[in-house]
């Protein structure tokens, strides 16, 4: 056997093998969608009280006054909310424009600065409110950005927004890549 025909290396090899030991030694951040899911610690969800909710887009418009929040926790941070309470939401390109009574909101942790704004939160035990938000999500949170009941992790900008309203009933707004899709879960269709 030849060892010599093993160790050697062409200077062509050797400089290709450098730029890839190179490569691997910088550090890329990538702003891209989770791809593997993360866990969502169902058992002991955060339970707020606020004065104000509010969830801003070039989209659409929630706000909720005096009401209760859970938040979706996962290993990147806040990745959604389950908000109860007298609301409104609007969305402009539906016409919509109405009262509702809660919604679930699925996001990017860092966007929360860009969409969200909670006045007066406080952190509360409510026992029956993480009892009825388990209930919920146990649907509700399968719509979007999951894997069972584990969480994918929007990309920066998109979310999803879960509407329980007066007139509409239950329907889902989807954004990604500033496109907006709408699904009437309650009439099982598009408007």
């Amino acid at each position: 056997m030849n060892f010599r025909r093993f160790v050697s290396v062409k200077p062509h090899t050797m400089k290709f093998l450098f730029q890839i030991l190179l490569l691997h030694s910088i550090p890329f951040i990538l702003n891209a969608q989770v791809v593997e899911s993360e866990k969502v610690d169902w058992n002991n969800l955060s339970i707020y009280s606020t004065q104000d909710f509010k969830f801003n887009s070039d989209k659409l418009n929630f706000a909720c006054k005096d009401c209760k929040y859970a938040e979706i926790r996962t290993l990147s941070g806040v990745s959604g909310y389950f908000v109860l309470g007298n609301s409104k939401i609007t969305v402009r390109e539906k016409s919509i424009d109405e009262n509702s009574s809660g919604a679930m909101i699925r996001l990017n942790p860092m966007d929360s600065t860009n969409f969200l704004k909670i006045t007066g939160a406080k952190r509360i035990e409510d026992k029956g409110f993480s009892s009825l938000t388990l209930l919920v999500l146990n649907d509700v949170f399968k719509r979007c950005y999951h894997s069972a009941m584990d969480a994918l992790i929007p990309n920066a900008g998109d979310y999803t927004i879960d509407i329980f309203s007066e007139k509409e009933g239950d329907f889902l707004i989807a954004v990604g890549d500033g496109k907006m899709q709408y699904f009437n879960v309650t009439n099982k269709g598009a408007k």
